[in-house]
Protein backbone atom coordinates (compact mmCIF):
# COMPACT_ATOMS: atom_id res chain seq x y z
CA UNK A 1 0.00 0.00 0.00
CA UNK A 2 2.76 2.22 0.46
CA UNK A 3 3.82 2.47 -2.68
CA UNK A 4 -0.18 3.25 -4.22
CA UNK A 5 -1.02 6.66 -4.89
CA UNK A 6 -3.80 8.14 -2.95
CA UNK A 7 -6.42 8.20 -5.70
CA UNK A 8 -5.53 3.89 -6.02
CA UNK A 9 -6.03 3.63 -2.73
CA UNK A 10 -9.50 5.76 -2.42
CA UNK A 11 -10.55 3.34 -5.42
CA UNK A 12 -9.94 0.31 -2.79
CA UNK A 13 -11.80 2.16 -0.41
CA UNK A 14 -8.55 2.80 1.38
CA UNK A 15 -7.01 6.11 2.66
CA UNK A 16 -4.19 6.40 4.58
CA UNK A 17 -2.75 9.95 5.26
CA UNK A 18 0.71 10.33 7.09
CA UNK A 19 -0.86 13.66 9.53
CA UNK A 20 -3.25 16.14 9.65
CA UNK A 21 -0.63 18.71 10.73
CA UNK A 22 -0.61 20.47 14.10
CA UNK A 23 -1.85 23.82 11.88
CA UNK A 24 -5.23 22.58 10.14
CA UNK A 25 -5.93 19.05 10.37
CA UNK A 26 -7.16 18.76 7.25
CA UNK A 27 -5.79 15.05 5.59
CA UNK A 28 -9.56 13.89 6.20
CA UNK A 29 -10.86 16.65 4.44
CA UNK A 30 -8.35 16.33 1.66
CA UNK A 31 -8.54 12.76 1.79
CA UNK A 32 -12.09 12.65 1.28
CA UNK A 33 -12.02 15.14 -1.60
CA UNK A 34 -9.93 12.48 -3.25
CA UNK A 35 -12.57 9.63 -2.49
CA UNK A 36 -15.20 11.51 -3.93
CA UNK A 37 -13.46 12.27 -7.27
CA UNK A 38 -12.84 8.55 -7.70
CA UNK A 39 -16.47 7.19 -6.49
CA UNK A 40 -18.51 10.04 -6.95
CA UNK A 41 -21.73 9.83 -5.25
CA UNK A 42 -21.30 6.55 -3.24
CA UNK A 43 -21.13 6.27 0.57
CA UNK A 44 -17.64 6.53 2.58
CA UNK A 45 -16.40 5.66 5.35
CA UNK A 46 -13.33 7.25 7.23
CA UNK A 47 -11.30 6.27 10.41
CA UNK A 48 -9.88 8.86 12.25
CA UNK A 49 -6.65 8.51 14.56
CA UNK A 50 -5.85 11.71 16.50
CA UNK A 51 -3.44 12.52 19.09
CA UNK A 52 -5.75 14.94 20.44
CA UNK A 53 -3.57 16.37 23.27
CA UNK A 54 -5.48 17.15 26.18
CA UNK A 55 -7.97 19.92 25.40
CA UNK A 56 -12.01 19.52 24.38
CA UNK A 57 -13.48 21.61 22.10
CA UNK A 58 -15.77 23.29 24.01
CA UNK A 59 -19.73 21.63 22.99
CA UNK A 60 -18.17 18.14 21.44
CA UNK A 61 -16.60 15.54 23.27
CA UNK A 62 -13.70 15.62 20.54
CA UNK A 63 -10.58 17.16 20.46
CA UNK A 64 -10.28 20.53 19.48
CA UNK A 65 -8.44 18.94 15.91
CA UNK A 66 -11.08 16.77 14.61
CA UNK A 67 -13.97 18.86 15.60
CA UNK A 68 -12.83 21.30 13.00
CA UNK A 69 -14.39 19.14 10.79
CA UNK A 70 -17.82 19.18 12.31
CA UNK A 71 -17.77 23.05 12.74
CA UNK A 72 -15.62 24.10 15.83
CA UNK A 73 -13.87 27.62 14.77
CA UNK A 74 -10.81 27.03 16.48
CA UNK A 75 -11.59 29.34 19.07
CA UNK A 76 -14.59 29.52 21.88
CA UNK A 77 -15.85 32.85 20.99
CA UNK A 78 -13.86 34.32 18.65
CA UNK A 79 -14.10 38.27 18.09
CA UNK A 80 -15.01 39.55 15.42
CA UNK A 81 -16.70 36.63 14.40
CA UNK A 82 -15.18 34.68 11.59
CA UNK A 83 -16.54 34.63 8.25
CA UNK A 84 -17.61 31.84 6.40
CA UNK A 85 -15.02 28.94 5.55
CA UNK A 86 -12.97 30.46 7.92
CA UNK A 87 -11.65 28.78 11.45
CA UNK A 88 -8.18 29.45 13.21
CA UNK A 89 -5.29 28.05 14.48
CA UNK A 90 -3.65 29.50 18.32
CA UNK A 91 -0.53 28.82 19.49
CA UNK A 92 -0.55 30.40 23.00
CA UNK A 93 -1.88 33.85 22.67
CA UNK A 94 -1.10 34.10 19.13
CA UNK A 95 -4.58 32.90 16.57
CA UNK A 96 -4.27 33.25 12.64
CA UNK A 97 -7.16 32.69 10.28
CA UNK A 98 -6.82 28.74 7.90
CA UNK A 99 -8.99 27.30 5.58
CA UNK A 100 -12.16 25.95 7.49
CA UNK A 101 -12.00 21.84 7.27
CA UNK A 102 -15.30 21.72 8.34
CA UNK A 103 -17.27 19.17 5.70
CA UNK A 104 -19.69 17.77 8.48
CA UNK A 105 -22.68 19.53 10.28
CA UNK A 106 -22.41 20.32 14.40
CA UNK A 107 -25.48 18.08 15.07
CA UNK A 108 -23.57 14.82 14.22
CA UNK A 109 -21.35 14.82 16.85
CA UNK A 110 -21.69 17.61 19.48
CA UNK A 111 -22.47 16.53 22.72
CA UNK A 112 -22.55 12.61 21.17
CA UNK A 113 -20.40 10.20 24.21
CA UNK A 114 -17.35 7.62 23.07
CA UNK A 115 -18.52 4.07 22.37
CA UNK A 116 -15.75 3.06 24.13
CA UNK A 117 -12.78 4.42 26.00
CA UNK A 118 -10.02 3.23 28.28
CA UNK A 119 -7.96 5.21 30.41
CA UNK A 120 -5.01 4.37 33.00
CA UNK A 121 -4.47 6.58 36.30
CA UNK A 122 -0.84 4.95 36.46
CA UNK A 123 0.11 6.29 32.98
CA UNK A 124 -0.65 10.31 34.38
CA UNK A 125 -4.67 9.90 32.79
CA UNK A 126 -3.75 8.95 29.00
CA UNK A 127 -6.93 8.06 27.75
CA UNK A 128 -7.78 6.39 24.46
CA UNK A 129 -11.73 6.84 22.93
CA UNK A 130 -13.52 5.61 20.13
CA UNK A 131 -16.72 7.36 18.65
CA UNK A 132 -18.57 6.80 15.39
CA UNK A 133 -20.97 9.30 13.46
CA UNK A 134 -23.09 8.96 10.75
CA UNK A 135 -22.55 12.29 8.76
CA UNK A 136 -23.77 14.09 5.38
CA UNK A 137 -21.47 16.23 3.49
CA UNK A 138 -21.47 19.96 3.88
CA UNK A 139 -20.24 21.81 0.55
CA UNK A 140 -16.66 22.96 1.98
CA UNK A 141 -15.58 25.14 -1.45
CA UNK A 142 -11.73 24.93 0.45
CA UNK A 143 -11.30 21.30 -0.08
CA UNK A 144 -14.01 20.75 -3.54
CA UNK A 145 -16.71 19.18 -0.82
CA UNK A 146 -20.16 19.53 -2.34
CA UNK A 147 -22.91 18.91 0.06
CA UNK A 148 -25.08 15.79 0.35
CA UNK A 149 -23.05 12.73 0.65
CA UNK A 150 -23.77 10.31 3.71
CA UNK A 151 -21.13 8.79 5.31
CA UNK A 152 -19.42 7.48 8.23
CA UNK A 153 -16.98 8.71 10.44
CA UNK A 154 -15.10 6.34 12.91
CA UNK A 155 -12.23 8.12 14.66
CA UNK A 156 -10.07 7.00 17.79
CA UNK A 157 -8.73 9.52 20.22
CA UNK A 158 -5.92 9.69 22.33
CA UNK A 159 -5.50 11.99 25.23
CA UNK A 160 -2.70 12.95 27.69
CA UNK A 161 0.15 15.53 28.20
CA UNK A 162 2.12 15.57 25.12
CA UNK A 163 4.44 17.41 23.17
CA UNK A 164 3.19 18.48 19.84
CA UNK A 165 6.59 16.56 18.75
CA UNK A 166 8.61 14.58 21.21
CA UNK A 167 12.36 16.69 21.01
CA UNK A 168 13.44 15.54 24.82
CA UNK A 169 13.66 12.32 26.68
CA UNK A 170 10.49 13.54 28.79
CA UNK A 171 8.47 13.57 25.31
CA UNK A 172 9.93 10.42 24.19
CA UNK A 173 9.10 8.79 27.53
CA UNK A 174 5.51 10.12 27.51
CA UNK A 175 4.60 8.58 24.34
CA UNK A 176 5.72 5.26 25.08
CA UNK A 177 3.40 5.63 27.95
CA UNK A 178 1.28 6.49 25.62
CA UNK A 179 1.49 3.54 23.49
CA UNK A 180 1.19 1.18 26.50
CA UNK A 181 -2.46 2.61 27.04
CA UNK A 182 -2.93 2.07 23.62
CA UNK A 183 -1.74 -1.53 23.51
CA UNK A 184 -3.30 -2.69 26.74
CA UNK A 185 -7.01 -1.06 25.94
CA UNK A 186 -7.03 -2.07 22.34
CA UNK A 187 -6.15 -5.80 23.50
CA UNK A 188 -7.08 -6.46 27.06
CA UNK A 189 -9.95 -3.62 27.44
CA UNK A 190 -12.24 -4.23 24.94
CA UNK A 191 -11.31 -1.95 22.34
CA UNK A 192 -10.67 -4.70 19.59
CA UNK A 193 -13.83 -5.11 18.20
CA UNK A 194 -13.74 -1.28 17.55
CA UNK A 195 -11.02 -1.72 15.47
CA UNK A 196 -11.47 -4.59 13.37
CA UNK A 197 -15.04 -2.90 12.50
CA UNK A 198 -13.56 0.64 11.85
CA UNK A 199 -10.50 -0.95 9.17
CA UNK A 200 -12.65 -4.02 7.78
CA UNK A 201 -10.48 -6.87 9.48
CA UNK A 202 -11.57 -10.23 9.68
CA UNK A 203 -13.96 -11.21 13.28
CA UNK A 204 -10.97 -13.57 15.26
CA UNK A 205 -9.26 -12.93 18.26
CA UNK A 206 -7.33 -10.14 19.66
CA UNK A 207 -4.08 -10.26 19.08
CA UNK A 208 -1.57 -11.07 21.78
CA UNK A 209 -0.57 -7.56 23.18
CA UNK A 210 2.82 -6.55 22.64
CA UNK A 211 5.51 -6.36 25.59
CA UNK A 212 6.68 -2.63 25.01
CA UNK A 213 10.06 -1.68 26.12
CA UNK A 214 9.48 -0.63 30.09
CA UNK A 215 9.35 2.86 30.44
CA UNK A 216 11.33 3.99 33.26
CA UNK A 217 10.33 7.00 34.80
CA UNK A 218 12.49 9.35 34.78
CA UNK A 219 14.91 9.84 38.12
CA UNK A 220 14.02 13.41 39.84
CA UNK A 221 16.85 15.68 40.58
CA UNK A 222 18.69 15.64 44.36
CA UNK A 223 16.09 18.67 46.05
CA UNK A 224 19.15 21.66 47.13
CA UNK A 225 18.30 24.50 48.93
CA UNK A 226 16.16 27.33 48.02
CA UNK A 227 17.62 30.10 45.90
CA UNK A 228 17.45 34.24 47.03
CA UNK A 229 14.38 35.65 48.09
CA UNK A 230 13.49 37.99 45.63
CA UNK A 231 11.92 42.08 45.18
CA UNK A 232 13.22 42.67 49.34
CA UNK A 233 12.01 45.77 49.41
CA UNK A 234 11.63 48.51 51.95
CA UNK A 235 7.95 49.66 52.53
CA UNK A 236 7.96 52.24 55.11
CA UNK A 237 10.30 53.61 57.02
CA UNK A 238 9.70 55.69 60.50
CA UNK A 239 12.41 56.76 63.52
CA UNK A 240 11.40 53.23 65.33
CA UNK A 241 11.01 50.84 62.58
CA UNK A 242 11.50 50.01 59.33
CA UNK A 243 8.86 47.04 57.24
CA UNK A 244 10.26 45.25 54.54
CA UNK A 245 8.40 43.11 52.22
CA UNK A 246 9.66 40.39 49.97
CA UNK A 247 8.69 37.77 47.66
CA UNK A 248 9.40 33.87 46.76
CA UNK A 249 12.59 32.23 45.01
CA UNK A 250 12.94 32.02 41.72
CA UNK A 251 13.86 28.35 42.53
CA UNK A 252 12.80 26.49 45.64
CA UNK A 253 15.21 23.48 45.38
CA UNK A 254 13.14 20.96 44.60
CA UNK A 255 11.60 21.18 47.56
CA UNK A 256 8.59 23.90 49.19
CA UNK A 257 9.68 26.61 50.87
CA UNK A 258 8.81 26.55 54.81
CA UNK A 259 9.94 29.21 56.30
CA UNK A 260 11.57 32.67 55.98
CA UNK A 261 14.29 34.17 58.54
CA UNK A 262 15.85 37.09 59.16
CA UNK A 263 18.23 39.39 60.62
CA UNK A 264 19.43 42.74 61.58
CA UNK A 265 22.17 44.71 62.51
CA UNK A 266 23.50 48.31 63.55
CA UNK A 267 26.02 49.91 60.93
CA UNK A 268 29.63 48.49 61.77
CA UNK A 269 28.38 45.52 64.41
CA UNK A 270 28.06 42.08 64.85
CA UNK A 271 24.37 40.77 63.10
CA UNK A 272 21.95 39.48 65.79
CA UNK A 273 21.23 35.66 65.75
CA UNK A 274 18.37 34.55 62.77
CA UNK A 275 15.03 34.42 63.68
CA UNK A 276 11.96 33.26 61.46
CA UNK A 277 8.94 32.36 61.50
CA UNK A 278 6.78 29.77 58.88
CA UNK A 279 5.66 31.60 55.41
CA UNK A 280 1.98 31.45 55.61
CA UNK A 281 2.36 33.65 59.14
CA UNK A 282 4.61 36.04 56.95
CA UNK A 283 2.16 36.32 54.17
CA UNK A 284 0.74 39.55 53.09
CA UNK A 285 -3.07 38.58 52.54
CA UNK A 286 -4.34 38.75 49.00
CA UNK A 287 -0.91 38.74 47.58
CA UNK A 288 2.10 36.71 46.33
CA UNK A 289 4.81 38.27 48.96
CA UNK A 290 5.74 38.49 52.49
CA UNK A 291 6.78 41.06 54.86
CA UNK A 292 7.97 41.62 58.14
CA UNK A 293 8.64 44.70 60.51
CA UNK A 294 11.19 45.49 62.71
CA UNK A 295 11.28 47.16 66.14
CA UNK A 296 14.35 45.84 67.73
CA UNK A 297 17.63 45.52 67.36
CA UNK A 298 17.63 42.23 69.97
CA UNK A 299 15.63 42.17 73.15
CA UNK A 300 15.00 45.24 75.32
CA UNK A 301 16.94 47.04 72.77
CA UNK A 302 14.61 48.97 70.25
CA UNK A 303 15.58 50.67 67.10
CA UNK A 304 17.17 54.27 67.51
CA UNK A 305 16.66 57.50 65.04
CA UNK A 306 18.36 58.56 62.39
CA UNK A 307 20.73 55.33 62.56
CA UNK A 308 21.74 52.82 59.86
CA UNK A 309 20.94 49.21 59.98
CA UNK A 310 21.40 46.27 57.86
CA UNK A 311 18.79 43.06 57.34
CA UNK A 312 19.02 40.13 55.70
CA UNK A 313 16.02 37.69 54.62
CA UNK A 314 16.44 34.20 53.61
CA UNK A 315 14.29 30.83 52.63
CA UNK A 316 14.62 27.56 54.02
CA UNK A 317 13.28 24.34 52.79
CA UNK A 318 13.76 20.34 54.24
CA UNK A 319 17.01 20.28 52.49
CA UNK A 320 18.24 23.40 54.87
CA UNK A 321 18.50 27.47 54.14
CA UNK A 322 19.13 29.40 50.83
CA UNK A 323 21.69 32.90 50.65
CA UNK A 324 20.59 35.31 52.02
CA UNK A 325 19.35 38.73 50.23
CA UNK A 326 20.43 42.18 51.94
CA UNK A 327 18.69 45.56 52.28
CA UNK A 328 19.84 48.71 53.80
CA UNK A 329 18.13 51.70 55.56
CA UNK A 330 18.33 54.38 57.98
CA UNK A 331 15.81 55.00 60.08
CA UNK A 332 14.12 58.52 60.05
CA UNK A 333 15.57 61.41 62.29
Amino acid sequence: ADSKTLPELADERYSRCGDGGFGDNSSAVTALSSIKQNRPGEPFDITIFADEGQELAPGYNLGTGTAKLFGYSGTPNPEPPLPPGVAQQCFGGLCFDIPSPQIFPKSAAANTLPKWEYSSNEAGGIKVSYSEYDVTTLENKNFGIKAGTPGKVRVFSTYGNFEPIPVKTEGFERYGQLMDVVFEGISNQGGWPYLQAALGLPSEPAPPPVNPVPVNPPTPPAASVPGKVTKLKKKKITKKKAKVTWKKPNSNGGASVTNYQYRIKKKGKDWQAWKGKKKAKLKVSGKKKFTKTFKKLKKNKKLKPNTRYRIQVRAKNSVGVGAPKKKKFRTKN
